[in-house]
């Protein structure tokens, strides 16, 4: 029988990728400047590591 971890990437050849984001997302902060020396709200890092998440995905399913 074939044990499959749930919690285990599909895609190797993502991992990677997904992993940089994830940890792209972890280092926002609302006292932390961007790059760009922009600051976010709590709201606004939500809705900016949604949407990265969500366009990620929709791009690989593509």
């Amino acid at each position: 029988m074939l044990h499959i971890n749930p919690f285990e990437f599909r895609s190797k050849n993502l991992r990677e990728d997904i992993l940089k984001l994830i940890t792209r997302h972890l280092h926002l902060h609302p006292l932390i400047p961007n790059e760009n020396n922009e600051y976010f709200s709590t709201n606004e890092i939500w809705v900016i590591s949604v949407k990265e998440m969500y366009d990620f995905v929709l791009n690989m399913i593509l």
